[in-house]
Protein backbone atom coordinates (compact mmCIF):
# COMPACT_ATOMS: atom_id res chain seq x y z
CA UNK A 1 0.00 0.00 0.00
CA UNK A 2 1.26 3.58 -1.11
CA UNK A 3 0.41 5.91 1.15
CA UNK A 4 0.88 9.81 -1.06
CA UNK A 5 3.60 12.11 0.46
CA UNK A 6 4.87 9.18 2.33
CA UNK A 7 8.65 8.09 1.44
CA UNK A 8 7.63 4.36 1.44
CA UNK A 9 6.02 4.74 -2.02
CA UNK A 10 6.51 3.45 -5.61
CA UNK A 11 8.14 6.85 -6.87
CA UNK A 12 10.00 8.95 -4.35
CA UNK A 13 9.18 12.53 -3.62
CA UNK A 14 12.69 13.21 -3.38
CA UNK A 15 12.78 12.74 -7.03
CA UNK A 16 11.23 15.87 -7.99
CA UNK A 17 13.34 18.14 -6.36
CA UNK A 18 16.43 17.31 -8.70
CA UNK A 19 14.67 18.18 -12.26
CA UNK A 20 15.67 20.55 -14.47
CA UNK A 21 19.40 21.15 -12.59
CA UNK A 22 21.38 17.95 -14.49
CA UNK A 23 22.60 19.17 -17.61
CA UNK A 24 23.48 16.97 -20.62
CA UNK A 25 26.62 16.11 -22.44
CA UNK A 26 24.93 18.45 -25.58
CA UNK A 27 24.06 20.92 -23.30
CA UNK A 28 27.43 22.30 -22.32
CA UNK A 29 29.31 21.63 -25.47
CA UNK A 30 26.39 23.47 -27.31
CA UNK A 31 25.92 26.65 -25.04
CA UNK A 32 28.56 29.71 -25.25
CA UNK A 33 30.48 30.23 -22.05
CA UNK A 34 28.60 32.49 -19.57
CA UNK A 35 30.08 36.60 -19.91
CA UNK A 36 30.79 38.18 -16.23
CA UNK A 37 28.37 41.25 -16.03
CA UNK A 38 30.14 44.52 -16.94
CA UNK A 39 30.81 46.43 -13.60
CA UNK A 40 32.14 50.30 -13.49
CA UNK A 41 36.11 50.21 -14.18
CA UNK A 42 36.19 46.87 -15.01
CA UNK A 43 37.95 46.66 -18.45
CA UNK A 44 37.78 43.14 -20.80
CA UNK A 45 40.46 42.36 -23.00
CA UNK A 46 38.45 41.10 -26.02
CA UNK A 47 42.18 40.15 -28.06
CA UNK A 48 44.31 37.58 -26.40
CA UNK A 49 46.99 40.13 -23.92
CA UNK A 50 49.88 38.43 -25.87
CA UNK A 51 48.30 40.03 -29.06
CA UNK A 52 47.80 43.05 -27.56
CA UNK A 53 49.69 46.50 -28.38
CA UNK A 54 51.82 47.26 -24.88
CA UNK A 55 50.97 51.23 -26.00
CA UNK A 56 47.22 50.33 -25.53
CA UNK A 57 48.03 47.96 -22.31
CA UNK A 58 50.13 51.52 -20.69
CA UNK A 59 47.27 53.80 -21.86
CA UNK A 60 44.67 51.38 -19.82
CA UNK A 61 46.97 50.79 -16.88
CA UNK A 62 47.51 54.93 -16.65
CA UNK A 63 43.65 55.50 -16.67
CA UNK A 64 43.16 52.96 -13.95
CA UNK A 65 46.22 54.46 -11.78
CA UNK A 66 44.32 57.69 -12.18
CA UNK A 67 41.07 57.02 -11.12
CA UNK A 68 41.64 55.39 -8.09
CA UNK A 69 41.23 57.30 -5.08
CA UNK A 70 43.98 57.47 -2.49
CA UNK A 71 43.30 56.01 1.12
CA UNK A 72 44.08 57.14 4.62
CA UNK A 73 43.78 55.62 8.03
CA UNK A 74 44.04 57.68 11.24
CA UNK A 75 45.45 55.18 13.97
CA UNK A 76 43.46 55.90 17.41
CA UNK A 77 44.30 53.64 20.56
CA UNK A 78 43.50 53.89 24.45
CA UNK A 79 46.66 54.93 26.08
CA UNK A 80 46.29 52.34 28.49
CA UNK A 81 46.96 50.03 26.04
CA UNK A 82 50.58 51.76 25.91
CA UNK A 83 51.10 51.36 28.94
CA UNK A 84 50.03 47.66 29.79
CA UNK A 85 52.10 47.27 26.61
CA UNK A 86 55.43 48.65 28.60
CA UNK A 87 53.84 47.35 31.31
CA UNK A 88 54.57 43.42 30.28
CA UNK A 89 58.13 44.39 28.80
CA UNK A 90 59.12 45.65 32.45
CA UNK A 91 58.96 41.99 33.53
CA UNK A 92 60.74 38.82 33.42
CA UNK A 93 58.77 35.73 31.62
CA UNK A 94 59.61 32.39 32.02
CA UNK A 95 60.71 30.51 28.65
CA UNK A 96 59.20 27.04 27.99
CA UNK A 97 61.39 24.36 28.10
CA UNK A 98 62.53 21.04 29.48
CA UNK A 99 63.54 19.54 32.42
CA UNK A 100 65.19 16.07 33.24
CA UNK A 101 62.69 14.83 36.73
CA UNK A 102 64.78 12.73 38.51
CA UNK A 103 62.43 12.40 41.48
CA UNK A 104 58.61 12.44 42.89
CA UNK A 105 57.52 11.80 46.18
CA UNK A 106 57.57 13.38 50.15
CA UNK A 107 59.30 16.29 51.10
CA UNK A 108 62.39 15.05 53.07
CA UNK A 109 63.14 12.24 50.76
CA UNK A 110 63.23 15.10 47.82
CA UNK A 111 65.71 17.33 50.03
CA UNK A 112 68.04 13.84 49.99
CA UNK A 113 67.98 13.51 46.34
CA UNK A 114 68.38 17.12 45.66
CA UNK A 115 71.54 16.87 47.53
CA UNK A 116 72.52 13.67 46.55
CA UNK A 117 72.07 15.48 43.23
CA UNK A 118 73.62 18.55 43.27
CA UNK A 119 76.79 16.79 44.29
CA UNK A 120 76.69 15.08 41.42
CA UNK A 121 76.34 17.76 38.85
CA UNK A 122 78.56 20.15 37.70
CA UNK A 123 77.41 22.37 34.84
CA UNK A 124 73.51 21.53 35.92
CA UNK A 125 71.14 23.40 38.04
CA UNK A 126 69.00 21.45 40.54
CA UNK A 127 65.17 22.24 41.58
CA UNK A 128 63.19 21.61 44.14
CA UNK A 129 59.54 22.44 42.90
CA UNK A 130 56.06 21.26 44.79
CA UNK A 131 53.28 19.47 43.03
CA UNK A 132 51.18 18.84 45.80
CA UNK A 133 51.27 16.62 47.75
CA UNK A 134 54.25 15.62 46.57
CA UNK A 135 57.59 17.13 45.93
CA UNK A 136 59.48 16.83 42.28
CA UNK A 137 63.41 17.15 41.84
CA UNK A 138 64.44 18.41 38.62
CA UNK A 139 67.90 18.93 36.80
CA UNK A 140 68.57 21.79 33.82
CA UNK A 141 67.15 24.54 31.82
CA UNK A 142 66.51 22.79 28.41
CA UNK A 143 65.43 24.69 25.47
CA UNK A 144 64.88 21.48 23.32
CA UNK A 145 63.79 17.96 24.34
CA UNK A 146 66.86 16.32 22.79
CA UNK A 147 69.14 17.81 25.27
CA UNK A 148 67.13 17.36 27.81
CA UNK A 149 66.89 13.47 26.57
CA UNK A 150 70.88 13.65 26.08
CA UNK A 151 70.63 14.85 30.02
CA UNK A 152 68.04 11.76 31.11
CA UNK A 153 70.65 9.07 29.47
CA UNK A 154 73.23 10.66 31.21
CA UNK A 155 71.28 10.86 34.72
CA UNK A 156 69.61 6.95 33.46
CA UNK A 157 72.41 4.65 35.83
CA UNK A 158 71.59 7.14 39.05
CA UNK A 159 67.83 7.96 38.59
CA UNK A 160 66.55 4.94 36.01
CA UNK A 161 63.15 6.40 36.54
CA UNK A 162 63.87 9.98 35.24
CA UNK A 163 61.75 11.21 32.52
CA UNK A 164 61.57 14.35 30.60
CA UNK A 165 59.10 17.10 31.14
CA UNK A 166 58.07 20.25 29.55
CA UNK A 167 57.68 22.86 32.08
CA UNK A 168 58.98 27.24 32.51
CA UNK A 169 62.60 26.73 32.86
CA UNK A 170 65.05 30.03 33.38
CA UNK A 171 67.07 31.30 30.89
CA UNK A 172 70.63 29.45 30.72
CA UNK A 173 73.64 31.76 30.81
CA UNK A 174 75.30 32.69 27.82
CA UNK A 175 78.93 31.50 27.46
CA UNK A 176 80.92 34.76 27.44
CA UNK A 177 84.46 32.95 26.92
CA UNK A 178 83.63 31.53 23.57
CA UNK A 179 82.24 34.57 22.61
CA UNK A 180 85.61 36.26 23.37
CA UNK A 181 87.94 34.07 22.11
CA UNK A 182 86.44 34.32 19.09
CA UNK A 183 86.99 38.03 18.18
Amino acid sequence: MSVPGSSQGDAGWWKGLFKGTQKSICDSAAAEPPRAPLAPGVTIWETPVEEADEAEIEEVTAAAEETRPTGAFIEQYDKRIASLDSAWHTEAHALRGFRVQIFSGSLQAAREVRAKARRSTGDWPVYLSSMPPNYRVSIGDFRTRWEAQKAQDAWMNAFPMAIVIPMDINLPMLDTKEASTSE
